[in-house]
């Protein structure tokens, strides 16, 4: 059970930092993406060639990150964009990028095969407490914490953070006060790009092998944390994301670690059935 803590903790900041990069795209965009886990195997790949190269592990998940925020910006305005432009409707956008995400999850399929790949980890333990951590699990919850906090101080001080919440209140009337939507919407991409991408090398360390369809495991739980907390609200996905990684590892310690996706996704069911818009927005009466 001790280890198990350690692991929903780690889980937790892994899935809060990838769902605020879901979220970020959704509340400024508008759209459901359903690339990103197919993003995110993309970077458990990246981070693997820059570390077979002889680079940091924790260096080739930075670089991972930004070759991701460079693929996401290209999607953006590539097809976001355009698809934007002619007032396609949010289930369009979906499948778009539900198949782009089939073809990119093919093309790693054809380049690296089936095998599953490995980082080579430190694998030194540390009880603190009764909780069993290792020395890569702290570097995870390091980055999470870091990139999760980060972010949050750059959308409540920041000039691009007041301009990323409003166009996501109100494009219109944001663009109307003089702010770029389409220039916000492109840093939006690329920074939950990087989010997507040093997420997806976390996952992959956190797991100890990947291969091309690990982010399929993952992704669902990014979107129950998404829609639990709230699509759209950087708060609510962390506290969803928290709730999502407690959840699945209890599940995994008291009944089995196959049940993970079906507890979480049942507990998703049920926060829809109770609050349809997530718990932690608040209804008007």
């Amino acid at each position: 059970m001790a280890v198990s803590l350690g692991s929903a903790v780690v889980v937790s900041g892994i899935l809060a930092l990838s769902t605020v990069g879901f979220t970020l795209r959704y509340a400024v965009s508008g759209v459901f993406d359903l690339t990103y886990g197919a993003l995110m195997g993309i970077a458990m790949f990246v981070a693997y060639l820059c570390a077979a190269a002889g680079l940091n592990l924790w260096l080739s998940a930075l670089i991972a990150g930004v070759c991701i925020a460079a693929a996401s910006v290209l999607l953006e305005r590539s097809v976001v964009r355009p698809l934007l432009a002619r007032s396609a409707t949010s289930w369009v956008m979906m499948i778009v990028t539900f198949a782009i995400g089939l073809a990119v999850e093919a093309t790693v399929l054809g380049f690296w095969g089936p095998n599953f790949k490995s980082y080579t980890l430190v694998g030194r333990t540390f009880h603190l407490g009764s909780v069993v951590v290792t020395v890569d699990q702290l570097w995870i919850l390091a980055f999470s914490v870091a990139g999760t906090l980060t972010v949050g101080l750059m959308l409540r001080y920041t000039q691009l953070g007041r301009a990323m919440r409003a166009t996501a209140t109100n494009s219109n009337l944001a663009e109307n006060c003089g702010i770029q939507v389409k220039t916000v919407r492109t840093l939006t991409w690329f920074l939950s790009g990087c989010l997507c991408g040093v997420s997806g090398v976390l996952i992959a360390i956190q797991t100890g092998s990947f291969t091309y369809s690990t982010w399929e495991v993952f992704l669902p739980l990014v979107i129950a944390a998404a829609i639990i907390g709230g699509v759209g609200r950087i708060g609510g996905a962390m506290a969803g994301a928290l709730l999502i990684g407690v959840v699945t590892a209890l599940a995994s310690a008291v009944i089995s670690s196959a049940y993970e996706d079906v507890v979480a996704l049942g507990v998703l069911i049920i926060v829809l059935l109770a609050r349809p818009s997530g718990l932690f927005v608040r209804t008007s009466r």
